[in-house]
């Protein structure tokens, strides 16, 4: 019987052995997890890209909105940001922003 009795010492609570265990085991969960076939985007129905998409757009807008961030209306550039991406393209060189805009 005292065999199978364990001392006081094996019987208390070991935070290293317990955490070696959570490491071990978090491992093996990813390593299963990793050799489960996960379906390649070419696999897909066109019918499940649609509907992840949905989902995408839906999510993403419900952010947006919580968030209070009002959606970008896109404007025409003025004529000095047209002049300086054309003087750019033109020289081959890259403009750069004047320091003005950045203080």
């Amino acid at each position: 019987m005292a065999a199978f009795t364990k001392s006081r010492e094996e019987q208390r609570f070991s935070p290293m052995k317990f955490f070696l265990k959570l490491v071990v085991l978090a491992a093996l969960t990813i390593l299963a997890n990793a050799q489960t076939p996960q379906p390649s985007a070419s696999e897909w129905s066109a019918k499940s890209k649609r509907a992840q998409k949905t989902q995408w757009r839906v999510g993403s807008r419900r952010c947006v909105l919580q968030a209070n961030v009002f959606a970008l209306k896109r404007v025409n550039p003025s004529l000095r940001e047209l002049e300086l991406v054309c003087t750019a393209a033109l020289t081959g060189r890259k403009g750069r922003r004047p320091n003005f805009l950045w203080s």
